[in-house]
């Protein structure tokens, strides 16, 4: 079905996968199947098609959300292909990619954002090369999403981060 969806030769066929795909992402799932899909979806999304990888992320926002009630045990899993899709090369990409992680850090709370913002930093550093930094600042932005209408106390130090972008 992904690869239907990544389909750069037949339009319709590629617009059905991708249908489908939704589709399937939206399909009642056990908590538990969280890791299987993982791992099923770890291949597609090191793909060398950007079609490929950017298919994947319906799946990965159900896993993203699955990965709540699991107790934790997925989260470190779920959070490797997100954040590897963050830092695709294809910006299309990177920024479908960066509401999944935008909800995936809302979903697991203070220690999800502090990874995150670690993350971040070391993405957007000044001797990272653009993709990289674009990488790094998706993931400022993804925490500034966290409270659009509210001013949490961490959230002053993540506007001056975004802010010495410009």
């Amino acid at each position: 079905v992904l690869a239907a969806a990544a389909s750069q030769h037949n339009a319709e066929l590629s617009n059905f996968g991708r249908g489908v795909s939704t589709l399937l992402a939206q399909v009642s799932q056990p908590p538990t199947s969280s890791l299987a899909m993982l791992e099923i979806l770890s291949r597609p999304s090191a793909s060398p098609s950007w079609r490929l990888r950017g298919c994947t992320l319906p799946c990965l926002r159900l896993v993203a959300y699955l990965s709540q009630f699991d107790g934790g045990a997925s989260m470190a899993e779920a959070r490797g292909p997100l954040l590897a899709l963050l830092r695709d090369p294809r910006v299309e990409v990177r920024e479908a990619a960066r509401p999944i992680v935008a909800g995936f850090v809302r979903l697991h709370g203070a220690p999800a954002r502090a990874q995150l913002l670690a993350w971040a930093d070391a993405s957007a550093s000044a001797k990272a090369a653009a993709d990289e930094q674009h990488a790094g600042l998706l993931a400022l932005v993804a925490l500034l999403l966290q409270a659009p209408y509210d001013l949490p106390p961490w959230m002053p130090d993540i506007i001056r981060r975004v802010a010495g972008f410009l």
